[in-house]
């Protein structure tokens, strides 16, 4: 007779507890993988907004800004520290918004302590939500010049909404007009 080999139900179990014990050690670190790439890519992005608004300024020999929202664009809808755009102040043919409201990843803001985030200390009234709205709101903002170069030394701190911990700074310099990104954790 031939015996049939198969596993039996104490196997399984050790087998499944040894995968949940896996799963169990590594979520942790995973879980902060995700907040860091979170934090690194809301950097990257406002690095690459500066950037573009700086290389506008001087294409166009006009000042712009990167202006920030410190509220939601719509009730409710969890944008406040999250939203930016490039923005024309004043009159001519570029006033107003360069680019639609751009977006860090979910779970990365700009630190609200403005006393981290400088570029909070700096506020305008501009239409909001858009061009088109009635309504002023005040936005925290870096200004440049027709040069290119920021108007004023500025830092942007983007943290983990979790846990602020995690983060990275991005600073401005008015002379030189140079950016600077700090590595995860370091402070200028």
């Amino acid at each position: 007779m031939k015996q049939k080999s198969s596993f039996t139900m104490i196997e399984l179990l050790v087998v499944l507890a040894i995968i949940g014990l896996v799963l169990g050690i590594s979520a942790p670190a995973i879980n902060s993988a995700i907040k860091k790439a979170k934090v690194s890519e809301g950097t990257k992005l406002i690095y690459k907004v500066m950037e573009y608004a700086g290389n506008f300024a001087s294409g166009h020999g006009t000042g712009t800004m990167v202006v920030f929202a410190t509220s939601n664009l719509t009730s409710g809808d969890g944008t406040a520290y999250r939203a930016y755009k490039v923005y024309v102040p004043g009159t001519g043919p570029f006033n107003g918004t360069v680019e639609d409201w751009q977006f860090l990843p979910l779970g990365a803001v700009v630190d609200s302590d403005s006393s981290i985030s400088t570029v909070l200390q700096n506020t305008q009234s501009i239409n909001f939500p858009d061009d088109d709205s009635a309504t002023q709101a005040s936005v925290a903002y870096v200004n440049f010049g027709p040069e290119g170069t920021a108007k004023q030394t500025a830092s942007v701190h983007v943290i983990d909404a979790g846990d602020s911990s995690c983060f990275r700074y991005i600073t401005y310099q008015s002379t030189g007009g140079g950016i600077r990104i700090y590595g995860l954790g370091e402070e200028p």
